[in-house]
């Protein structure tokens, strides 16, 4: 009998369920100032309202609305693989993309549930500041650059390190990462988390 990683049968599962909750939603009902509440479609995963509650997976709540569309987007041209995001990414039009993203920003920003006490100057600050010019002085995000703060740490932690092999790619992101440590982009994202 066949065996596959229990990764791939959540990734499946989440997928499958995703798919019925769309296949049932109706067209129209969308405001594209305030968006549309997608939060069945999503939650399962993302967190009720945008926060996820899975440290490996990304909060949603108060993400930069250019971002959310860009990433999106990516996922149904195949420029970004996730089995998951893919099997949800197919069903949904512009508009549905337009009005979940205008949703996910107008959200309370997100916050990870485990919070991280940094003093001033602890090494994670340090190798920020690198990052500031493109994410905000307090990686707030802005004008297609993703809000970091307050993101999940295991989830920054590994797209950090995905930034590094090279599995992802964007301007200027795998040439800041590429000479941190493992240790290093630990110690990012755990600052990264703690911000508000």
């Amino acid at each position: 009998m066949l065996e596959f990683p229990k990764r791939w049968l959540g990734a499946s599962v989440c997928a499958l369920f995703v798919a019925v909750i769309l296949s049932g939603m109706v067209a129209g009902a969308g405001d594209p100032v305030t968006g549309r509440d997608y939060t069945g479609a999503c939650g399962s995963c993302h967190g009720s309202k945008g926060i996820s509650t899975n440290p490996m997976i990304p909060s949603l709540a108060g993400q930069d609305r250019s971002y959310l569309v860009g990433q999106l987007q990516d996922y149904r041209q195949g420029q970004r693989r996730h089995a998951a995001m893919e099997g949800i990414i197919l069903t949904l039009t512009d508009g549905d993309i337009a009005y979940m993203a205008t949703h996910y920003a107008k959200q309370a920003s997100m916050a990870s549930k485990k919070q991280f006490i940094f003093k001033k100057g602890e090494e994670g600050e340090r190798f920020y500041k690198a990052c500031k010019g493109c994410h905000g002085d307090r990686a707030e995000g802005r004008d297609g650059i993703p809000r970091l703060a307050g993101q999940q740490a295991v989830y920054l932690e590994r797209t950090l390190l995905a930034y590094q092999s090279g599995e992802r790619s964007a301007p200027g992101m795998n040439e800041v990462v590429i000479p941190l440590t493992p240790e290093q982009v630990k110690a990012l994202s755990r600052f990264l988390s703690s911000l508000r």
